[in-house]
């Protein structure tokens, strides 16, 4: 890749080889009052998170190191809007077809995204190429991982979902050998507001690249397993499913049955209200999971 740079007053906003695809993301995301008058050769539009494009920038992938610098180096931007920033991790797991079900958070932040970093390098090309090998190391090692993880399996150990899915704990799900859940993130790759990790979305109208990687990159991986029970990990995460599901409603439900778990509060330490909140729905969330396994009070 050439090194091309763009610059504007608010900083730098892409680099590598420039291409029609790549000035069609610019007209839209970064610099419509400069490439508004550019000719553009092809019609229609590319999201900036179209397969292609982020298959150029795994197969270009290698940073100089596992620190904040290296890892949120202006090379790996794939996208900026605003105050939000967008940076391509090897994070991306597909969930496999068979998955019962499917873990949703807000975006990988900074940890994930370093530890993923780790992972690749001590990958081989043929073990990064395997999506479902690769995958389960990803979930085991990365995926929610610490306090946030163990918080998640706490909440949903005490509403039933290891006897819906007939396994030990929630944490069982984590291991490298099941296949019965699958990871993500409502924002797939991570995502950062002025640089910082994102915990949370106020604008009640998302952002036009957000609407975008629901679109084109978790839509796709909730398709993947059409009969997993989807388990959004706080409020901001809901949000986003709800404007998905405005475009694709057969998302919500499965055979008639709620298929988004609702009311699992923020797993994230930092969120002080979450036993509150846990409490506050625990009947709720027992009872969407009866409902969606089919299990009647009486077992």
């Amino acid at each position: 890749m050439s090194n091309h740079r763009l610059t504007s007053a608010g900083g730098v906003f892409l680099t590598g080889g420039l291409d029609v695809t790549e000035l069609q993301w610019m007209q839209r995301y970064v610099l419509p009052d400069v490439c508004r008058g550019w000719e553009m050769r092809r019609n229609g539009d590319q999201s900036p998170f179209s397969e292609s494009r982020i298959a150029a920038f795994s197969a270009a992938y290698r940073p100089l190191a596992f620190d904040r610098a290296a890892l949120l180096d202006e090379r790996f931007l794939l996208a900026h809007e605003g105050r939000y920033a967008v940076y391509y991790a090897p994070i991306d797991v597909w969930p496999r077809e068979t998955a019962r079900i499917i873990f949703v958070g807000l975006t990988p932040g900074f940890s994930q995204m370093k530890l993923a970093a780790k992972l690749f390098a001590e990958q081989s090309p043929a073990d990064r190429d395997d999506r479902d090998a690769y995958g389960d190391a990803l979930k085991e090692r990365v995926a929610f991982a610490g306090r946030m993880r163990a918080n998640v399996c706490e909440m949903l150990d005490e509403v039933g979902l290891p006897d819906a899915l007939h396994v030990p704990s929630t944490a069982a799900l984590f291991s490298v050998e099941s296949n019965t859940v699958a990871t993500t993130s409502a924002l797939v790759f991570p995502t950062f507001a002025n640089g910082t990790n994102l915990s949370g979305i106020r604008e009640a109208k998302l952002p036009r690249m957000f609407s975008d990687m629901l679109e084109s990159l978790l839509l796709p991986r909730l398709c993947c397993a059409p009969n997993a029970l989807i388990v959004p990990l706080g409020k901001s995460v809901e949000h986003c499913l709800d404007v998905l599901a405005e475009n694709h409603a057969s998302i919500t439900t499965l055979g008639g049955r709620p298929r988004i778990l609702k009311g699992v509060p923020h797993p994230s330490p930092a969120n002080g209200h979450r036993a509150a909140q846990f409490r506050q729905n625990r009947a709720k969330l027992e009872e969407q999971i009866r409902s969606f396994f089919e299990i009647s009070k009486a077992t």
